[in-house]
């Protein structure tokens, strides 16, 4: 902890001695390593040839600490700053704002794990889904090459609902997002 200013995150003493410092710190929040719970669930359904499947998953009880690094090192080290951060700081005009202040300087206060930098990372995500037609297998018999065929379009990690404002759940620290795709194809059998 280090010396306070405006706009610097405030502390509970806990323990009540009347100074905030390590030893008014608790635990807070889930596991930030592994969520508590995993689920996933599959739906579909077919008629005459048409149909569609999709696979949910998800995870609940889940922490994130949000990477106090990527917020204050890019003023230290003349880095980009995140417009997300940038926006949600305190600032004398933004009082109420969900971030500490932006400092050059080092903030021991500002860098320790607390409420404000804890997320839910719980979420539900469509992890792929798929709607195809079967092409009739008397239409495949008359070819007298084809046994089968399938037109489809499938997604991968098209939605997500989660609380985290900043970056993918699962992807969270990385530089990059988790890729969404669609594909469109033709699978056939002899």
């Amino acid at each position: 902890f280090s010396t306070v200013v405006p706009g610097d995150i405030k502390y509970k003493d806990v323990n009540g001695d009347g100074t905030i410092d390590s030893n008014d710190q608790i635990a807070i929040g889930y596991s930030t390593v592994a969520p508590e719970i995993y689920y996933s669930f599959h739906l579909g359904a077919e008629w005459r040839g048409i149909g569609f499947s999709a696979m949910f998953q998800g995870t609940a009880n889940y922490s994130a600490v949000l990477n106090t690094k990527s917020m204050f090192w890019p003023l230290i080290n003349n880095t980009t700053l995140s417009s997300h951060y940038y926006e949600n700081r305190w600032t004398p005009e933004n009082l109420t704002a969900k971030y500490p202040r932006l400092s050059s300087q080092s903030n021991a206060n500002n860098y320790q794990t607390n409420t404000i930098w804890l997320e839910d990372r719980s979420f539900l995500k469509l992890r792929n889904v798929e709607l195809y037609y079967k092409f009739p297998k008397n239409l495949m018999q008359k070819t007298k090459i084809l046994g089968s065929a399938k037109l489809y379009v499938r997604g991968v990690e098209l939605l997500c609902f989660d609380k985290i404002d900043v970056a993918d759940p699962e992807s969270y620290g990385a530089t990059n997002p988790l890729n969404k795709s669609v594909v469109v194809g033709l699978k056939i059998g002899f």
